[in-house]
């Protein structure tokens, strides 16, 4: 039986459906950027329909996508990188705190404290960074075998590295100090998860296991059959991890054997931060979304298949926020689900080509990532 969501349409002032843009005409904004106005509260489902866009980031000179991002602890700024730079702004005010090379990172984290930013290098080494001035001021090599893979605490500043020898090298990185090295798999790591809780980590690997660590004495909790495990990610109770395959996602938890969700697809896999919801879809298919703690079928989200799909909770798990390039951004309401109608709210950006959405921390800001570089800044003013 086909599941239908009701989600109530969100009355937004702003809503509105922009004209479509194909990938051949992407073009930088042409239409001047408001003046900066600072979003001073946390947007929530009763002050939604004043939400409005506050501004907009544009790239200095090169037209490029910024391939990787991360917020300050205190939401307060954003780092990204793209093909050639490390970029940092302030988000109260809009302003570039400063461009810098990025070297060789494909990934970027904030230290607990924000005086620091790490870039993980292609080659497993790890750049440091001063987080006020963008100026490299040391380096570690994280793993001599790096396989691409990492994962981050944020709250406790600690980095995990998955190497192609099958061994997990964690790091404190303010202390500059390898933790731990798991043997943990005999093939290549492939992906890799930190719990909530900061006590365990979530592993698979070519040698098609998937398996449960506490990290810090090494042992192993867990194990499970995974093949083809694309991405990995924990339950915000950190009791049930996700194991993303290419056609489902698996729900697993330690003490019983995983069920298997008909996702249509892992390219967007997410719970919502109360742990009510998982998300998940591919770009062929579209998106699903899914009671969490029963593993049952809510429902198919339209307008939600297409080449850069993306999704972002609101922290409080009420809010969703969905992107598609060339179809457009749009806003769901999960406190509203009934079972008769689907239903869902434009924002009018002005643009089809953000390929990517971010909530920040504090609920404040929703981050809207155009193909070409420029970051449309939405909230309450």
């Amino acid at each position: 039986m086909r599941h239908i969501l009701l989600l109530f349409v969100l009355a937004l002032a702003a809503c509105g459906t922009p004209a479509p843009v194909t990938p051949e005409a992407r073009n930088a904004p042409t239409l001047t950027a408001p003046a900066w106005v600072t979003g001073n509260q946390p947007i929530t489902l009763e002050n939604v329909d004043s939400i409005r866009y506050l501004g907009r980031i544009d790239p200095p000179d090169v037209v490029a996508t910024w391939f990787d991002a991360a917020l300050s602890p205190d939401s307060t700024a954003l780092a990204a990188i793209n093909i050639d730079q490390l970029a940092q702004w302030n988000l109260l005010t809009g302003e570039p705190l400063f461009y810098t090379g990025r070297g060789d990172a494909v990934r970027v984290f904030y230290s607990p404290d924000k005086t620091e930013m790490y870039g993980v290098e292609t080659s497993g080494r790890v750049a440091i960074y001063n987080a006020l001035t963008g100026q490299q001021i040391n380096q570690f090599s994280g793993h001599s075998a790096f396989s691409g893979v990492a994962a981050y605490d944020a709250n406790a500043g600690l980095l995990a590295l998955g190497g192609t020898d099958g061994t997990i090298r964690v790091w404190n990185t303010l202390e500059r100090q390898a933790q731990v090295t798991i043997n943990a798999h005999s093939g290549r790591i492939n992906t890799l998860a930190f719990a909530p809780n900061g006590v365990y980590i979530a592993s698979t690997a070519a040698d098609g296991r998937a398996r449960l660590w506490d990290w810090q004495p090494r042992t192993l909790l867990a194990e499970t059959d995974a093949a083809e495990i694309l991405r990995t990610g924990f339950a915000p109770d950190s009791a049930t991890i996700a194991l993303g395959m290419g056609t489902s996602v698996a729900l697993w938890t330690p003490d019983a054997a995983p069920v298997t969700l008909d996702t249509r697809g892992s390219d967007v896999m997410q719970f919502s931060g109360d742990g009510r919801y998982l998300l998940a879809g591919s770009r062929s298919d579209g998106l699903t979304l899914w009671n969490a703690p029963d593993a049952t079928l809510i429902g198919i989200m339209p307008d939600t298949a297409g080449d850069g799909v993306a999704a972002a909770f609101s922290p409080d798990g009420a809010l969703l926020i969905t992107s598609t390039l060339n179809r457009g951004v749009y806003l769901w309401n999960l406190n509203e689900v009934t079972g008769t109608q689907l239903s869902q709210a434009p924002l009018d950006i002005g643009t089809r080509q953000i390929y990517d959405v971010r909530w920040t921390d504090d609920a404040r800001l929703i981050l809207l990532f155009d193909a070409v570089g420029a970051i449309y800044v939405w909230g309450i003013p």
